[in-house]
């Protein structure tokens, strides 16, 4: 039985290697590619909105200091969306803080194609 306890995960949240504090569920609650299992589902939906609310009131803590990972990375120019199991209609805001955070230097210069098939 899935049972989200809001002040277990926001506890664990708040440290800044919050990753090996929640590694045990992490592994086995969110990695797995799981279908048809809408108690699942909504348990990671649960956690994506304590996220991205912890995101938006700046409370999880995200490295100010360390190597920059990012040094070899060429520039974005291309983002594919395949379809999703989630819900038919995701706000923008849970697009941006839980499954897509980029930044785009220039995002009129961006355009949009859908896919054959798509």
């Amino acid at each position: 039985m899935l049972d989200f306890q809001c002040e277990y995960w926001e506890s664990h949240l708040r440290f800044p290697d919050w990753y090996r504090h929640l590694e045990d569920e992490l592994t086995s609650l969110f990695f797995p590619v799981v279908h048809d299992d809408p108690k699942l589902k909504a348990f990671r939906n649960q956690v994506y909105t304590l996220i991205a609310e912890l995101l938006a009131r700046q409370q999880l803590p995200l490295a100010e200091t360390g190597p920059d990972l990012d040094t070899a990375r060429r520039p974005v120019d291309t983002i594919v969306i395949h379809h999703t199991e989630e819900y038919p209609v995701i706000s923008l805001d849970r697009l941006a803080h839980g499954l897509l955070r980029l930044s785009l230097a220039d995002p009129a210069g961006w355009h949009c194609r859908m896919a054959p098939g798509g």
